[in-house]
């Protein structure tokens, strides 16, 4: 009789133990974490949803609604790269995947120029919802840019420079976060000698990748080719 009020003991104790995570919050906890970071998202306070967001995470790591409006979150604040990350964990948490976390992620690399990465995430939400026109939109839109990136790439290759920068600029338009396109117009600009363009380019290239030492260098290297020595400076 002890050893089955003891087994019964344990038992409930290991159930109590399944609901508290390791930072000693219960899952009750993270979500009301988790109801208090949409209520401030809702009304705008994009700072303060991010840090319930972060508890409501601590709290229960499993919950793929948290990394969802986080995601959105950093997503709000220009962060993709940390939005990418949230919205792969929301994909990897569920199954079958959460359509709108897959489609948030293909729009990303859809902007980051990961063309091949967004037509594989709009091709899988296209295959579990025939409707999706954003998607259906999209893809037809990634195949479309990848055709004129070959041909500015092309016109590029030939040194028709301002055919190229043509193209590219209509590509950036949509995909403002696309390196190898900053970078291929940066050179079309320094090849037609427009250095104030291309270091619009090359400051693009240091803020959207991190720790971009040699993107700082060549913008302190053209700042001091056109007698801005003080900008060099701050690039160095």
């Amino acid at each position: 009789m002890k050893k089955l009020v003891l087994f019964s003991y344990l038992v409930v104790l290991f159930e109590l133990q399944l609901n508290v995570s390791v930072t000693g919050m219960t899952s009750a906890e993270a979500e009301m974490h988790l109801e208090a970071g949409k209520k401030l998202l809702a009304a705008g306070q994009i700072a303060d949803a991010l840090t319930q967001f972060h508890s409501a995470i601590d709290g229960d790591p499993n919950n793929y609604m948290s990394y969802y409006h986080r995601g959105k979150v950093f997503l709000a604040m220009g962060k993709s790269k940390s939005a990418l990350s949230d919205f792969s964990r929301v994909i990897e948490l569920i199954e079958p995947d959460l359509s709108s976390a897959r489609l948030q992620r293909a729009n990303i690399y859809f902007k980051k120029g990961q063309f091949a990465d967004a037509i594989s995430d709009y091709q899988s939400i296209i295959v579990s919802d025939s409707s999706n026109s954003e998607a259906k939109s999209k893809l037809e839109k990634c195949h479309s840019i990848l055709d004129s990136l070959e041909l500015a790439i092309h016109h590029h290759n030939l040194r028709d420079f301002p055919a190229a920068i043509d193209i590219y600029t209509n590509i950036l338009e949509t995909c403002p976060w696309s390196t190898e396109v900053h970078e291929l117009r940066s050179d079309c600009y320094l090849n037609i000698g427009d250095v104030n363009k291309a270091i619009f380019d090359i400051n693009a290239l240091a803020k959207l990748i991190p720790d971009n030492t040699d993107a700082y260098y060549r913008l302190s290297e053209l700042h001091y080719s056109i007698g801005e020595a003080d900008s060099a400076l701050n690039n160095v």
